[in-house]
């Protein structure tokens, strides 16, 4: 083990209400490298803070986040939406880089616009991207940093001790100019590790909260680890220098 990991503040870390402007101050209070927020776009292209694709109105109906104006958003709910743009005037303040985790594809131009207009290149790094959203920032956005997400969705974990599943998974990483991949903690296994690291990638995992966990891929050296308990992985780093 060369380093030690990174910590990433996942979204509604030490139990604040996930995409708040609070998560976000939290996380930076608590000591993060990197804050994760969830983004979507609205109908009229402004990215916002959440996960789900749809949200509860006030009547409780469910409308669609891409289907609906920012200004009827809020008209509709009890909550005030977080934009991206008050995130990333967070970020900019505090010297923090944001992981906006793309939740739709259909987001990315706005973000893109966004975070370009804002100069804050610099402060993102783009998850949230499997192939599909990958390929279309390699084709429209090689400015960005960008981690391919690995589709675990038809794969088992006993898939990913196979070298071929591997070195696709890399191929494809090196053929879109992905900085690296995000990967399920579960899905992670040392031969990924040793494998992308031989070649210059850094391997994140995701979310992790439990101290045995985390203390496993710390050894195994992977770069970035996501959690909601930042204060358990800052100890377990700390104890770890100290020795």
């Amino acid at each position: 083990m060369s380093r030690l990991p990174l910590i990433t503040a996942h979204a509604g870390c030490m139990n604040t209400v996930p995409n708040s402007i609070e998560s976000i101050m939290k996380g930076i209070e608590t000591g993060a490298d990197i804050i994760e927020v969830d983004v979507r776009a609205t109908k009229d292209g402004v990215p916002i803070l959440i996960h789900d694709p749809s949200i509860n109105t006030i009547q409780d109906e469910q409308i669609q986040v891409n289907e609906t104006t920012f200004e009827d958003l809020e008209k509709h709910i009890n909550n005030k939406m977080v934009t991206l743009l008050e995130a990333l005037d967070i970020a900019q303040q505090y010297n923090i880089v944001l992981n906006l985790d793309i939740k739709s594809l259909d987001a990315i131009d706005s973000i893109a616009a966004l975070v370009n207009y804002e100069k804050m290149n610099n402060h993102v790094i783009l998850s949230g991207c499997k192939k599909e959203k990958a390929i279309y920032l390699y084709n429209n956005y090689p400015q960005f940093q960008y981690l391919l997400n690995v589709d675990t969705n038809s794969l088992s974990e006993e898939d990913f001790n196979q070298q071929s599943i591997i070195e696709e998974i890399c191929n494809e990483a090196n053929s879109m100019s992905c900085c690296g991949i995000n990967i399920d903690y579960k899905y992670c296994n040392e031969e990924i590790i040793k494998y992308f690291h031989s070649r210059f990638l850094p391997v994140a995992v995701w979310t992790i909260d439990n101290e045995c966990d985390m203390e496993k891929y710390i050894e195994l050296g992977v770069y970035s680890i996501t959690t909601n308990k930042i204060n358990t992985l800052k100890h377990i780093k700390e104890n770890i220098l100290s020795k």
